[in-house]
Order: C-alpha cells, then sequence, then structure tokens
C-alpha cells in the first residue's frame, strides 16, 4: 500500500526514583488511517541532561486511538539499550489538571537548580515533559489565559517575564526554582513578592494544544 500520511510519536517521562527525564522520538511513514498497528523506527533520544542521542532499533504502535499502546526496543551508537512499553488513555489536552500539576511540582522540591530551572519546574509539573526548550517570557503568551489571582496549580509569571514558579494543589504554597539557595523550594505566598519585585501575573492552562 502506499503511504499516506507519517507519524511522530514524542515518548517524555520520568525516573521518579532519581527524578532524572527521558524523551524519546520515533516516526515513520505508513498507509492506514483506521487504526493503529505500526511500526515506527526509533530516531534520538534523551535520558537525563546529557545532549540528544541518535537511537536505531524499531518500536511499535498498536491498539486503538482511545487506548494506545507504545512499546519498543531502541540502541544508542554505543549500544545501550532501551526497552520500554507504554499503556495509555486518549485526553483531550497535553496538559494534567491544575491540582494535579501542583502536586506534581512537589517531586522536585530540594532538587538542584542546575537541573531544574524556573521553567523546567512548570514544564514538568503541567505537561511530564521537564525539559521544554523556553524561558519563563513563554508563560506570558496570549495562549496561557490570565487567572484572577492564586488558584491551585496556576502559574506564577513575573511582569517582565524575568522569574516564574507554579503553586501548590492548595493554591497556597508555591514552588520554584530558588536561586539564592541553589535548589527548588516550597515557599509561601506571604514571601512571593520578595521573589517577584515588579509584580505577579497569575496564568492558566490554555484548553488545547
Amino acid at each position: 500500500m502506499k503511504p499516506d500520511y507519517s507519524i511522530s510519536i514524542f515518548f517524555v517521562g520520568m525516573d521518579y526514583s532519581t527524578m532524572t527525564p527521558l524523551t524519546l522520538h520515533a516516526g515513520s511513514t505508513y498507509g492506514s488511517t483506521t487504526g493503529i498497528d505500526v511500526e515506527v523506527d526509533c530516531l534520538e533520544g534523551q535520558h537525563g541532561f546529557d545532549n540528544v542521542e541518535e537511537l536505531s532499533g524499531t518500536s511499535i504502535l498498536t491498539g486503538s486511538w482511545d487506548k494506545p499502546e507504545f512499546k519498543g526496543e531502541c540502541y544508542t551508537r554505543t549500544g545501550d539499550r532501551w526497552l520500554f512499553k507504554s499503556s495509555n488513555v486518549k485526553s483531550e489536552t497535553i496538559y494534567y489538571s491544575p491540582k494535579e500539576a501542583g502536586l506534581r511540582a512537589k517531586l522536585l522540591i530540594d532538587q538542584s537548580i542546575s537541573k531544574y530551572n524556573a521553567h523546567n519546574i512548570i514544564s514538568f509539573a503541567i505537561l511530564d515533559y521537564s525539559h521544554f526548550g523556553g524561558n519563563c517570557a513563554f508563560y506570558l503568551l496570549s495562549k496561557f489565559p490570565g487567572a484572577p489571582g492564586p488558584e491551585p496549580g496556576a502559574i506564577m509569571v513575573g511582569k517582565y517575564g524575568e522569574h516564574c514558579a507554579i503553586l501548590d494543589n492548595e493554591g497556597t504554597k508555591f514552588i520554584q526554582s530558588n536561586r539564592a539557595v541553589g535548589k527548588v523550594t516550597y515557599d509561601s505566598l506571604a514571601v512571593a513578592e520578595r521573589y517577584f519585585p515588579n509584580g505577579i501575573l497569575y496564568k492558566r492552562y490554555p484548553k488545547g494544544l
């Protein structure tokens, strides 16, 4: 069958025992549009905080669009094997719910800011993609609607994008990359002005992508 469209798969996650991020990119072209049963090539990946590595091997996407399964076996140039399997459920949005995001952010407390900068904390909490490129000013974009004030999981952004943080699942404390102590800290809103001297904008997540 002549291929009629291509697919790219980005598999992201975290080794929670060490808080080490993982990213995998796979892709191919195939011809079926009625279901999922496709073998795709492993293209590149990143484990931890090192540079992206070229990968070989294959991975398989099966099941249905509502409940797909992704599994594979990929290899780095040095022969390291990446073996994985993931069962998934379709979601209308790529973002976690605000309360869940606020709870997830707490997992990074006490991590070094050399690994988790301000925007990395937010992208991990809301996307499970801790090393999404960008900076705090990204959250000033209009795609992130404003919130009336502090609320569970809200993103806190400095007026000029100079700093950002995320509120916890109760909306009373915030998790931030604290340069003064060199690690991720959990702070009361009562001291927020110390870290946001030019004012704070509160943001919600986009409804779609």
